[in-house]
């Protein structure tokens, strides 16, 4: 069963996907589309061309003929980029040996639904994290791991997300619902300026699935019991770093083909997001006290951690912060903590016990709660 689903006019929807399962044919491809192709005079009109070619998809072509219609029209577009032989100047001598590969690609068969595929593969892997004798098995003295079953939604916008904040990406991801194990399955949206969407968005999508699986698929600290939701910098901050962490280690398991892509162009994207709404400063926050705390746990004495092991730890205690049913204020307080270097001898040396395998996320965060009241 399909875990994306579509809230827009069906063809939209068909002239999105279409986009999408070229996007993934040429998907090595992506980051010289989004630079070199792009930025070059040349480039630059040829890329745009592309998109206006997509955007121009005619209503009266079947959806089983729009991926032809399409390539065909891609594949004319790219081979007048071509230079010419008397041209010998390094932009040329690249095109030459690029431009073949993409066209080489663009002509291969590839899934129809690509979109599907790669968020399905998300949930695969960050169901994971939970099981047993995994990597990031759950923390000690814990029984299970919570997991809502997510379903991505996506739907239309009319601006592009980026517009203020200067990006190109014309895509926007949020949870529609988060909640206790009671509850239904998550609900996730995708929101895309379709006339944007090309490929730093579709290269940038594993992110935006991976950060709405990670921070908000399992997150138990949002039901009533805390109010109206609010910006946090643990939700949307530090559960962002987990998720990047993960990601980076995901996408040569999902796809290697995409993974070079797909993590150069997340890089950019999170660059561009606090930039894009006020509550962004909440994200960098976030952010910011994920680093403070890799930094101190590779800097305690006795831990002796390389920085792939003091990541992992980060991500570990985000995790199973995300899945305890505390409140969500009691997380941005310990958050907050690390950002403003405030920690306290009892909350390191909770941290370093949680290092060692001998804490709990919960007695960490009790700790924290209690330096607050102090």
């Amino acid at each position: 069963m399909s875990l994306v689903s579509y809230a827009m006019a069906p063809p939209l929807q068909r002239n999105l996907q279409t986009r999408m399962v070229l996007l993934h044919r040429v998907r090595r491809h992506l980051d010289d589309l989004c630079t070199a192709l792009r930025n070059d005079r040349r480039g630059e009109s040829c890329y745009d061309r592309l998109l206006d070619d997509a955007n121009r998809l005619p209503a009266d072509v079947p959806a089983r003929e729009a991926v032809t219609w399409l390539v065909e029209r891609w594949d004319a577009e790219l081979a007048r980029l071509m230079p010419s032989d008397a041209d010998v100047s390094p932009y040329a001598q690249y095109l030459r040996g690029k431009v073949p590969r993409i066209r080489a690609d663009l002509a291969t068969a590839s899934i129809a639904d690509p979109e599907d595929a790669l968020f399905a593969a998300i949930c695969e892997q960050a169901d994971r994290l939970g099981g047993e004798g995994h990597e990031l098995a759950d923390e000690p003295g814990r029984t299970g791991w919570y997991w809502q079953d997510p379903c991505m939604e996506i739907m239309k916008v009319n601006r592009a997300p980026g517009e203020h904040s200067g990006d190109r990406f014309a895509i926007d991801a949020k949870a529609c619902h988060e909640g206790r194990p009671s509850t239904a399955a998550g609900a996730l949206q995708l929101r895309v300026y379709t006339d944007g969407f090309g490929a730093e968005s579709y290269a940038a999508m594993p992110y935006a699935f991976a950060h709405e699986v990670v921070c908000h698929a399992s997150a138990r600290h949002t039901a009533s019991d805390d109010g109206p939701l609010q910006p946090s910098p643990f939700a949307e901050g530090m559960m962002d770093w987990a998720a990047w962490y993960f990601l980076r280690r995901w996408m040569y398991v999902i796809d290697p083909a995409l993974a070079g892509s797909a993590v150069s162009q997340a890089g950019k994207l999170r660059e561009s997001l606090p930039l894009r709404s006020p509550e962004g400063q909440y994200r960098s926050i976030g952010i910011d006290a994920a680093e403070w705390l890799k930094g101190w746990f590779l800097a305690r004495s006795g831990l002796e951690l390389f920085e792939e092991e003091a990541d992992k730890q980060v991500a570990m205690l985000a995790v199973a912060l995300n899945v305890l049913e505390e409140p969500l204020a009691y997380k941005d307080a310990l958050v907050k903590q690390l950002f403003n270097d405030s920690v306290t001898a009892e909350l390191e040396d909770e941290l370093t016990r949680w290092a060692e395998g001998a804490a709990t996320a919960r007695q960490v965060l009790a700790v924290a709660v209690r330096s607050v009241g102090s």
